[in-house]
């Protein structure tokens, strides 16, 4: 598995961190993150800059298609929301949660096609992962969460 994340970004989000994940989820998802971006960086135009980079909008634009159903979950059961206001996230930490969303969804096996469960797993580890100050805190405690919650089949 790869020590870097995203090469791409300037952000230090790794997922050697989080060895219970399947390594080829990791590379699928680490590979659909970054073909968002790029997708909606090139919908928004290219940067004229020497050095590109890649524009906040984008981040945004990415992290509310993505959460999109958490968020309309959140309303619909009057739940408050895993961060206080979309301003308040900086674009690491909107990428920590995009990679988080799809991390869980990839793991998810048959969970994944219940979306409020998964808006209900995300609600609670990205409340948790939020509440550390820095981003390795935060993928330490999701190393935790998976150890500690793995996801099983219900037995009727």
């Amino acid at each position: 598995m790869s020590k870097s994340c995203f090469p791409l970004f300037p952000c230090s989000v790794t997922f050697c961190l989080l060895p219970l994940l399947q390594n080829d989820n990791v590379r699928n998802q680490r590979e659909n993150i970054i073909l968002s971006i790029a997708n909606a960086q090139s919908r928004l135009g290219l940067p004229i800059q020497a050095d590109p980079k890649i524009d906040e909008k984008v981040i945004n634009e990415v992290f509310l298609k993505v959460l999109d159903n958490y968020i309309k979950w959140c309303k619909y059961l009057r739940k408050r929301l895993a961060w206080n206001s979309i301003e308040a996230i900086n674009r690491d930490r909107k990428i920590f949660m995009v990679s988080l969303y799809f991390l869980i969804w990839g793991e998810a096996a048959n969970v994944r096609f219940l979306p409020e469960c998964m808006c209900y797993i995300f609600h609670q580890v990205s409340l948790t992962a939020l509440s550390f100050n820095s981003l390795s805190s935060s993928l330490g405690l999701l190393l935790a969460l998976f150890k500690l919650y793995p996801t099983t089949p219900l037995q009727l």
